[in-house]
């Protein structure tokens, strides 16, 4: 007769070898003896020193002969016999480069893609009244409705505009994340209606693509953004106003991680990392602007706005490149920046309408956008045990400065056009410009 002993036992049994089967392991195994040596392979470099612990604890742990095992084996014995080939694999497996999907809020793709990943901001930034300053802004385009005034005829309450903007730009490689260069192009549209004499409101769209080169062969990143936005402009007195946007984007992310390395004499590892992701993104702002005094055509002043922004990234996994694929949590970042800024222009009169050179500083300061760190782990690693690669971004930059101008054009039947460049200086890392050309007609 079976006891109820022997049946406790049995099921106990069972239990285990479904534990063992699924992990490939009868419990936690101690980490590899060589995990020591693999960590100096890192030479101090953190990220390499995360990947190495991991490789070293999860090695044990994994089914004999499967792909992830024999990988993490390879790395472990290199930084014994090898150790220059060591730190070149960690250097490979190592995925610095997918922490720059949240450049759009920190700043680091934000400068190309200004139409959409944090740039949306710059609608706040309109001119004064009675001037064409920043008039290259949606909002500013509402806000100067004087170009019909140019033909003889009456201001147009609905306005409609379009702007085209393209730009480049490169972010070194620093300790915690990999350096790129960068390409990009957005297109805007939208209209605004003048309500009365002292508000405006409307709506725009806007479209942008950036792609991404990461240094050393590291692969690529695609970015696709499309984002709606509806701005209000009140005009207080004849040199205050006070505007506000908010704006909703979609983003989608496509990436292509390169994973090449030696990993002995007899073998050589070639494999293309596959991702992609999807995410959104809230954007706020607030700015007051204030005309000083001026004569003989000059309009300027100073503004002060309070932008805030988060973006929330779903989790995704990689493929393609076998047991050395990664999973990737889903991440949340978020910006708040105070920015101070000051503009100038200066108007001048032509028989065929007003042409106006224009300039723009501005004092940008982030006072929440943190250093993040993002957990991730080989999609292969089934056994629970262990928390994975603990990846930190870069500390952001507190403070930047945004610099630009151009020149408007303002002519007869309510057209006008503008011709703008930008850059942001004052980052460690990140350098890079941005140009816009655009228009606005009023009916």
């Amino acid at each position: 007769m079976v006891t109820l002993s022997a049946r406790r036992g049995a099921f106990a049994l069972l239990i285990c070898v479904s534990i063992a089967t699924a992990t490939g392991a009868w419990a936690q195994v101690a980490p590899s003896p060589k995990t020591g040596a693999l960590i100096t392979a890192a030479q101090g470099n953190p990220q390499f020193q995360s990947t190495a612990a991991y490789i070293g604890a999860l090695c044990p742990n994994l089914t004999p002969g499967t792909d992830l095992r024999l990988r993490c084996a390879g790395a472990l014995n290199a930084s014994t016999d090898a150790p220059p080939l060591a730190t070149i694999a960690l250097g490979s497996i190592t995925p610095e480069e997918l922490l720059s999907q949240s450049g759009a809020v920190d700043g680091a793709i934000a400068p190309a893609t200004n139409a959409v990943a944090g740039r949306l901001s710059a609608l706040g930034r309109v001119g004064f009244r009675g001037g064409v300053a920043a008039l290259y802004r949606p909002v500013a385009l509402a806000s100067n409705g004087d170009t019909a005034g140019v033909g003889g005829f009456s201001p147009s309450r609905l306005q409609g505009f379009f702007n085209v903007s393209g730009g480049s730009g490169n972010r070194d490689h620093d300790t915690y994340e990999a350096g790129y260069d960068f390409d990009q192009g957005s297109i805007t549209g939208g209209g605004d209606y003048r309500f009365s004499d002292a508000f405006t409101a409307g709506v725009s769209l806007s479209y942008g693509k950036t792609d991404v080169n990461f240094d050393a062969s590291g692969g690529k990143m695609h970015v696709k953004t499309t984002a709606g936005a509806a701005y209000g402009l009140w005009s207080v007195s004849d040199r205050l106003q006070i505007s506000g946007l908010i704006s909703y984007g979609h983003v989608r992310y496509s990436s292509y991680r390169n994973i090449s390395y030696v990993e002995s004499a007899t073998s050589v590892i070639n494999r293309v990392a596959y991702s992609k992701a999807r995410g959104h993104q809230w954007e706020g702002t607030v700015t007051a602007t204030y005309a000083l005094p001026a004569s003989d055509g000059w309009s300027f002043g100073p503004s002060l706005a309070l932008s805030a922004a988060t973006l929330h990234l779903k989790a995704f996994d990689e493929t393609g490149a076998g047991g050395l694929d990664l999973s990737f949590p889903t991440q949340t970042t978020k910006s708040l920046q105070v920015i101070l800024g000051f503009d100038a222009s200066k108007a001048i009169s032509a028989p065929w309408g007003v042409v106006t050179p224009y300039g723009r500083a501005q004092a940008i300061y982030e006072t929440k956008d943190d250093r993040r760190t993002v957990a991730v782990r080989y999609t292969a690693d089934t056994t629970g045990f262990f928390p994975g690669i603990r990846l930190n971004t870069s500390a952001p930059d507190r403070t930047r400065f945004l610099l630009g101008g151009g020149l408007a054009g303002q002519f007869a039947s309510g057209w006008s056009a503008f011709a703008d460049v930008e850059t942001v200086v004052g980052l460690r890392y990140v350098s890079g410009y941005d140009v816009t050309i655009g228009g606005r007609k009023e009916f």
